[in-house]
């Protein structure tokens, strides 16, 4: 029998709504589909982009958008970044679309809210043929891990060359103490008139420049004594304006611009001056042919950390020192050993390369902070972050004079295990009109303090003594004689009365080098009498 036309045209009519609802139901699905996709692409918390064969951009998430400094729909890297940068990309996505593998970088991007790194994973997008139509990249952002790992790299470092100039320095210190003293001893028993004198002179003069040289290595390392006070930042600019206005020259513009209602910070004053100076001068030699010079402070307060890109200022409440120059500027490879010391960019016999070494130590050593942006041809400035102290600025209280009492009664008590430096010492005591019991090491000075009949009324030891520590031999010292006052003496300012727990009022520490004329002051203060000295 023939099927009727109707029952065509309804089967039709059927199979027709059937195929609508399929594709209704499968683009429903699509739709589903895509705005999860969407909702993963937007949502990841990575820089996702795919491009074209032609290295244009298809598609960007909003994370991505942060890296471009306009809309990246249907550009290229050309056009969006600096050539270096561009063609850095296009080389390693040429190499995805050739092999189409995979390729993993690290990349500097100059995003628009600052330079970011990150770490790039780049795949082939495929069609339904297989074929490679584009790239597909998901970038990581690992700006603050390589800012971390830099700064933890650039500690390690400077940790183990502080250890090393630090051992250095004291070695130094010994030998400067002798050099020193024994020249200043034979220049001060000379006539005035003698032609050697001036000789000996220059090597006072000489030991001198070594000593102040062996400061600047305590410095940097970390290893100096500080004397710590409350002070106004700005009493410290204008206190050193007129020296800063001679050092700069005719050709240097300077500007020292202090901020009012300052707060307070603790510190070592004359470090903070040699800070400023040392800045100061390295800014004026990168302007051998003139330029400006602005010193300036300000109080701020981080809520969120500052940084450089190789150091990080932790959130706070500052004083901050800026100095800044139009000077020559630095590349970043400059940047990255501007702290080491006897590292410097001048001509040979210029410098020691310990200024900015010497900076970074008291900055560091004062738990503040040192940050610096520079760029070849558009200057430099630095900022130094100084914690703000609560408590009022500390005023400076003259002493009065201590009774006058004769300067050369009495027995010391020497306790120094470098023969060289207890000659020295032993000989400026005596001319001094001291009598003068010398020991190798604690065990030694026990022994001979056991032979002394009349009274001691000084006990002068070195801290690091070989066996028997300088503490432990005053303690013993004072268990025979109670009240007996003390002199420490050391080439290693770690071993300063601090950090040996020492809080007595009848201790003193005199760090080595010093002169004849130190030693004798300082026992002379710690014994409450004024006499002559070397």
């Amino acid at each position: 029998a023939k099927t009727p036309g109707y029952l065509f045209r309804l089967t039709s009519a059927l199979e027709n709504a059937h195929n609508l609802w399929r594709l209704e139901r499968e683009q429903a699905s699509l739709r589903e589909s895509e705005l999860r996709f969407r909702t993963l692409f937007e949502s990841v918390p990575a820089f996702i982009w795919t491009k074209d064969r032609e290295g244009r951009y298809a598609s960007a998430n909003s994370a991505a958008l942060q890296l471009f400094s306009r809309p990246p729909a249907g550009l290229t890297d050309n056009e969006l970044f600096p050539p270096e940068v561009a063609a850095a990309r296009q080389e390693a996505e040429n190499r995805v679309l050739e092999t189409g593998g995979e390729e993993v970088r690290e990349e500097a991007l100059p995003a628009t809210d600052g330079a970011r790194v990150l770490l790039t994973r780049t795949v082939p997008l495929r069609d339904g043929s297989g074929s490679v139509t584009g790239t597909l990249s998901i970038g990581l952002d690992v700006t603050e891990r390589k800012t971390l790992e830099a700064q933890l790299a650039q500690a390690q470092k400077m940790e183990a060359i502080g250890r090393l100039a630090g051992g250095g320095a004291h070695d130094f210190n010994n030998l400067l103490t002798v050099i020193g003293g024994y020249a200043m001893l034979v220049r001060n028993g000379m006539q005035a008139g003698d032609p050697l004198r001036e000789r000996v002179q220059q090597i006072c003069l000489a030991a001198e420049r070594a000593a102040a040289l062996t400061r600047q290595l305590l410095a940097f390392s970390r290893r100096q004594m500080l004397t710590r006070e409350t002070i106004d930042l700005n009493a410290v600019l204008a206190g050193l304006s007129e020296m800063l206005g001679r050092l700069m020259g005719e050709d240097v513009s300077l500007e020292i611009a202090p901020a009012p209602a300052l707060g307070p910070v603790t510190a070592d004053r004359n470090q903070m001056e040699q800070v400023v100076l040392n800045l100061a001068v390295n800014a004026r030699d990168a302007m051998p042919g003139g330029g400006a010079l602005r010193i300036g402070t300000a109080a701020v307060s981080l809520a969120k950390p500052r940084t450089d890109g190789r150091s990080a200022v932790p959130p706070g409440d500052y004083t901050r020192l800026t100095v800044s120059d139009t000077g020559v500027g630095m590349d970043e490879r400059t940047l990255a050993r501007i702290f080491e010391p006897f590292f410097t960019t001048k001509e040979e016999g210029k410098g020691t390369g310990l200024g900015l070494a010497t900076v970074f130590g008291i900055v560091e050593q004062s738990r503040s902070h040192i940050l610096v942006w520079s760029e070849p041809g558009r200057g430099t400035a630095f900022e130094v972050y100084l914690p703000v102290e609560r408590a009022g600025v500390s005023e400076t209280v003259p002493e009065e004079p201590p009774p006058p009492v004769s300067a050369g009664a009495g027995t010391v008590l020497l306790v120094e295990d470098e023969a060289s430096i207890r000659a020295l010492v032993a000989t400026v005591l005596r001319d001094g009109g001291f009598e003068v019991i010398e020991a190798g090491d604690g065990a030694e000075a026990l022994d001979l303090l056991e032979e002394l009949s009349g009274p001691l009324r000084l006990l002068i030891t070195d801290i690091g003594l070989p066996r028997m520590k300088g503490p432990e031999v005053v303690q013993r010292v004072r268990a025979r004689r109670p009240g007996t006052r003390v002199l420490f003496i050391s080439g290693y300012p770690d071993e300063t009365l601090a950090a040996q727990g020492i809080t007595g009022t009848n201790e003193s520490f005199l760090q080595k080098p010093f002169s004849p004329r130190n030693l004798l002051q300082r026992v002379q203060e710690i014994l409450g009498a004024t006499g002559q000295s070397a």
